[in-house]
């Protein structure tokens, strides 16, 4: 599809419930009004598609090989339902227009805006070492290169490790550690330290890493929080003074879940803090019950009454979906993808899936808009 096809797509839809001829004209002329306000909103957020398209959605690397025009309106000819009962905002009750919103006030962070955000991360751990430079020696706090030898003995009593194989870690490095890092300062992947646990192997780690104090687990994206109960196994078993999760976007469910960590590792002598690039408070999620600018009431209700029609009949096959996937009987399902979490957000690289699963998800033949690649199995242990 080309962008002139689109573009007559906008003039021909027929967004509201009326007919713009005379003869059809709704006797309430309010009642008219309101419903070409609609029509002209979502003709604009057409357009403005056409513009994200250009500028983010064509950036996702899974569809590289497809035109997202294509990927869109696949996705959208899905939405053929109708919704009742949203309040002032009635006349707006077919699925597509909710789809088409949701497509709009979709976040897209492309790769540039992740490097951005690393690298505010990173200027923050320096931050920190420099606080904990300046601490040592008694001195007050000033803003301090890594040159600094004080600084520099911070850093090299630093071991960084990526929560996963999709934390940017590489590229963090690139940016955010000063060029020739030893390699006694870097760890793969947490699971190593985790393994040991598993394992009885901790003392050998600790034996390879006995000048290390500071701890800094390095992850691109924390939405549910249950990187709480990993970190909570490692503040446990290793001797790190500090330990930070350094993720460079975090969500207000994750932030309030891995706070109650503070208590745990001060209980223990230990000191454990959470930075982040950016912040996403509870008004950006669908699932959320609070006053928000980025949602109106009828927008979150119909793409929950979405998202759990189409849970039914296609996701309900993903183990993820569900309170507890590692349960040999999944529990509570989840409609607004893990744990609830009810966001619209996807990466240029992958699309997480905390996100609704009517943007990620291919299960059960559904053409997915941004989809969702995983690396591990999904299925239940059913």
């Amino acid at each position: 599809m080309t962008e002139d096809d689109l573009h007559q797509l906008i003039e021909t839809w027929d967004i509201h419930e009326y007919d713009l001829r005379a003869d059809s004209f709704p006797a309430d002329p309010d009642e008219f009004v309101e419903a070409k306000k609609h029509e002209d909103r979502h003709r604009k957020y057409l357009e403005d598609i056409i513009f994200l398209d250009k500028v983010f959605y064509s950036k996702y690397e899974p569809n590289k090989s497809q035109s997202f025009m294509d990927v869109f309106l696949r996705w959208m000819d899905q939405f053929n339902g109708t919704i009742s009962g949203l309040g002032k905002d009635s006349t707006l009750s077919q699925e597509s227009r909710y789809a088409l919103i949701l497509s709009r006030k979709m976040i897209f962070f492309n790769r540039y805006q992740m490097i951005s955000l690393l690298e505010e991360v990173g200027d923050k751990i320096r931050g920190e070492l420099v606080s904990l430079a300046c601490l040592l020696k008694g001195i007050p706090y000033v803003d301090l290169a890594y040159g600094y030898e004080p600084v520099l003995e911070q850093l090299q009593s630093s071991l960084f490790v990526p929560l996963s194989d999709s934390s940017h870690f590489m590229e963090f490095r690139h940016h955010c550690l000063p060029e020739g890092t030893y390699s006694d300062m870097v760890l793969s992947n947490l699971d190593i330290l985790l393994f040991a646990i598993e394992q009885g192997a901790v003392a050998e780690i600790k034996s390879k890493y006995t000048t290390k104090r500071n701890l800094f687990i390095i992850e691109d994206f924390s939405g549910s929080g249950t990187t709480a109960t990993k970190i909570k196994k490692v503040i446990a078993n290793y001797d790190f003074t500090n330990i930070y999760f350094c993720p460079f976007i975090i969500t207000e469910t994750a932030r309030r879940k891995l706070d109650e960590l503070r208590d745990f590792a001060s209980d223990l002598g230990k000191h454990f803090n959470v930075i982040f690039g950016l912040y996403l408070g509870d008004e950006y999620s669908v699932a959320a019950n609070i006053t928000s600018t980025i949602w109106s009431d009828d927008e979150r209700l119909a793409l929950r009454v979405i998202s759990e029609k189409y849970f039914k009949s296609h996701f309900h096959v993903n183990g993820y979906l569900y309170s507890d996937f590692h349960n040999t009987t999944p529990t509570r399902p989840c409609y607004y993808g893990f744990k609830d979490c009810g966001l619209a957000i996807c990466f240029y690289s992958n699309c997480p899936n905390n996100s609704l699963p009517i943007i990620w998800s291919d299960d059960e033949g559904w053409k997915p808009l941004f989809k969702r690649y995983e690396k591990h199995s999904k299925k239940a242990n059913q």
